[in-house]
């Protein structure tokens, strides 16, 4: 490895760690200056529980900041506030995201209530999701989160319709005629 790349390589990573030290030394009580990337900061490296505070000062400044309400939800969701995870989500979409993060924030909001047990409310929003072309197969496959409606029906049929939207040539009978 040339030197000049070691020492690219070395900066790289001691800036890193600067970073997650200067996190790791913030004091969360004084969060009276944060600001969104404070937030997306802790959101970044996964600390939801530093993310929610830093998230929360943020968006009393911009309460219009749709991103920052999904990502506020999100961290909520993983510490398992479910409740308070939908509520930042619906204020996220009361913001009128752009397209691709709104059928985020819709199957998330259908995972939260799937986590909750409310099944009804959980396929309602990931009927949503899909109609606005949501199509994570990946996520709808493995994650625990669907494991209370997986086996539904609807569940089955929303899967379907993300399926066509990830491979719209499967669903289109012309495109086997070769």
């Amino acid at each position: 490895m040339k030197k000049s790349s070691f020492l690219r390589y070395g900066f790289f990573f001691v800036s890193f760690f600067q970073l997650q030290y200067s996190i790791a030394q913030t004091n969360i009580a004084n969060l009276q200056n944060a600001d969104t990337q404070l937030a997306d900061s802790f959101y970044s490296l996964g600390q939801w529980k530093a993310a929610i505070p830093a998230y929360e000062v943020a968006l009393k400044k911009d309460v219009s900041n749709s991103l920052a309400w999904n990502r506020l939800g999100y961290s909520y969701h993983n510490t398992g506030e479910y409740a308070k995870a939908i509520s930042a989500y619906q204020k996220s979409l009361g913001n009128q995201p752009f397209p691709q993060l709104k059928t985020v924030v819709q199957s998330r909001m259908s995972r939260s209530y799937a986590l909750m047990q409310k099944k009804n409310e959980s396929l309602i929003w990931l009927d949503s999701a899909t109609k606005n072309g949501y199509a994570n197969l990946k996520e709808m496959d493995s994650l625990r989160d669907y494991d209370f409606i997986r086996n539904e029906s609807d569940f089955k049929a929303f899967y379907n319709r993300a399926y066509n939207i990830a491979y719209p040539c499967m669903s289109d009978p012309r495109a086997r005629q070769f």
